[in-house]
Parts: C-alpha cells; sequence; structure tokens
C-alpha cells in the first residue's frame, strides 16, 4: 500500500484536487441531483484522474509533513520514490494495472495513458453524506366512466364562473389600490390631512386659528457663526411657507444638526416643530412664489439639499 495514497484520499474531503508530482491529478467533478428513467439521483461528487503533469503547488507535501513528522526534503523524496514504484507496478503488471485501495482501479491504455475506474465506496462529498437514490412509481390509471365525464365538464363550468368571479375581485383591488397610491384629502372639521401615506412636495397643514402665541426663541454664538432656532408652539392667522432643509425625530438632535449645518454657511435656522415632528427651516415667506423661487435657487446653490421641500402652515 501506497503512503500517498491515504493522504490523497484525505485532502479530497476538503479539496477538489491534489496534485502528485510527476504523475498526475486526482479531482472531484460535482454532478447535481437528476432522473434517470424511474430514479431521482442525488447529488455527488465523482472522482476522476488526469494524467497530466501539473507544478508541484505543494499540497500533498504540506499534508505529509504535519503526518509523517518529516521536513520537506524528505516529504518530497517519499512522493518521488511512490511515484517511481508506482510507474514500475504498471509497467510490470501484465494487465497494466494497479489497484489503489479507496481510490479506484489505474489502468494504462495502449496509448500510454492512465485512466481511473473510480471506486464508489469512498465518500468524498461529505455534505450529501446519507442521500440514496428515491424511486418513481407511476401513478394508478383510473377509468372515466359517462357519469364522470359528464360531472367533469360540470365541474369546468364551475372553474369557468369562478374565474370571471376572480376577474371581478382583481379589478375592485386595482381600483383600491390606485384610491391608496395616489393622495386624497379628507375634511375633518378645519384638518387637512393627507392619509395616502406619500410625503408630497409640498404639505399643508390646516389648524383652527387660535389667540394664544407661544414662541420660544434660542440664541447661540460661538466664533462667527450664529445659530438661531425657532419653537413653534402654535401658529398666527397668517399663512406662512417655509423652506424645509431636513426632517429629524427629536428636538435634541435638530439642534446638533443646527451647529453641523452652521459650520457649513447654512444659518439662521428655524426648528418647527409640529404634530410631534421635528423639522429645520432655512426661510418662511408669507407668498407661494417667493417661497418657490428662493426653493429653485437654493437647491442651485445647495446641491447636496436638492431634496428641500415647501411647508405650508396657516
Amino acid at each position: 500500500m501506497y503512503k500517498i495514497t491515504e493522504h490523497i484520499k484525505r485532502l479530497l474531503i476538503d479539496y477538489d484536487r491534489v496534485i502528485v508530482p510527476g504523475f498526475g491529478v486526482f479531482g472531484l467533478d460535482y454532478t447535481s441531483a437528476s432522473v434517470e428513467k424511474d430514479e431521482i439521483i442525488p447529488p455527488a461528487k465523482k472522482l476522476y484522474f488526469e494524467h497530466t503533469i501539473y507544478p508541484n503547488d505543494g499540497l500533498l507535501v504540506r499534508s505529509i509533513l504535519k503526518t509523517e513528522s518529516s521536513n520537506y526534503t524528505s516529504a518530497n523524496a517519499l512522493i518521488e520514490k511512490e511515484v517511481f514504484l508506482l510507474k514500475k507496478e504498471i509497467e510490470n503488471s501484465s494487465d497494466k494495472k494497479v489497484y489503489l485501495e479507496g481510490l479506484g482501479l489505474l489502468q494504462q491504455t495502449p496509448d500510454g495513458t492512465l485512466q481511473l475506474n473510480a471506486s464508489t465506496q469512498q465518500p468524498f462529498f461529505t455534505q450529501g453524506y446519507g442521500y440514496s437514490s428515491i424511486s418513481l412509481h407511476p401513478v394508478l390509471t383510473v377509468q372515466h366512466s359517462q357519469k364522470d365525464i359528464l360531472t367533469e365538464k360540470e365541474t369546468r363550468i364551475e372553474i369557468s364562473l369562478r374565474r370571471d368571479f376572480v376577474q371581478k375581485l382583481a379589478t375592485i383591488a386595482a381600483i383600491l389600490l390606485l384610491i391608496i397610491i395616489f393622495p386624497a384629502k379628507i375634511e375633518n372639521g378645519d384638518l387637512a390631512t393627507d392619509y395616502a401615506g406619500i410625503i408630497p412636495p409640498m404639505i399643508k397643514i390646516q389648524e383652527k386659528p387660535t389667540k394664544a402665541i407661544g414662541d420660544s426663541v434660542v440664541r447661540e454664538q460661538s466664533n462667527d457663526t450664529i445659530l438661531s432656532t425657532i419653537t413653534i408652539t402654535d401658529i398666527t392667522f397668517q399663512k406662512q411657507y417655509h423652506i424645509i432643509i431636513s426632517s429629524l425625530p427629536s428636538r435634541k438632535i435638530a439642534e446638533k444638526q443646527i451647529e453641523r449645518f452652521a459650520q457649513n454657511g447654512i444659518f439662521p435656522l428655524t426648528i418647527v416643530e409640529r404634530d410631534n415632528k421635528i423639522r429645520l427651516s432655512i426661510r418662511h415667506f408669507e407668498r407661494l412664489d417667493e417661497a418657490e423661487a428662493f426653493l429653485s435657487e437654493f437647491r442651485k446653490n445647495h446641491p447636496e439639499l436638492s431634496d428641500a421641500w415647501i411647508l405650508s402652515v396657516r
């Protein structure tokens, strides 16, 4: 028995190719599951041998070094010795064959090349261990009587009616989907709310006018930047159009964001706190055309904030 055979078998469990210097290559070909005649054949890896001399990749040598407690020179010497003995055994045998345990029968063809009749006992495909072929059995055919044929026709008519009903349901569902996609305003007293779930370029918030006005102003100065924040707790009767450049989850985060914008020369900013939403406004106008003109110019000067939009508050 050749020592390199054990190393080849061990390496083929983790690698798909093992080069034997001066001899050839033992490799594995993956075959997916298939149906042959009346059986489902599971996936597998088939062993092959290629009688081609490749450069030594050191894989077989490293395996010998780990298990044989030898150095690099002696490991290479072991491979050369066993390859020489293996070739000699094939040449001296009457049928030009040699059996490698766990790999298969290696035979020399008339043209001098070597072919491997692989052994099926060695499970190189560990992921498919335990898979076995499945036999397929034909389904029993049933002869239909005249009564069965009549019943089948009636069933087909019933299915046709159901398909028509399904088409109607699909049409209704498509109409409902269009209603959901396109914004539809639902009036609730003086409150107009967009229930479509899609934020349009300009959001209008209508609220009942109140006499009380509670605005708090916080001003901070650091070096040559001035941060101005205004929290709107109520809205006056006058309609305003705010240029919104950012929406944030909390006031604390908004204040930090104001500092970052100020460092980039974008100030003063106003915090618009409304309906549990925090937004940062760069400017506000009383007329829509003025707000739109400012927004267009602002987007040109600040392409990184091209998603800025107009919030209409009344």
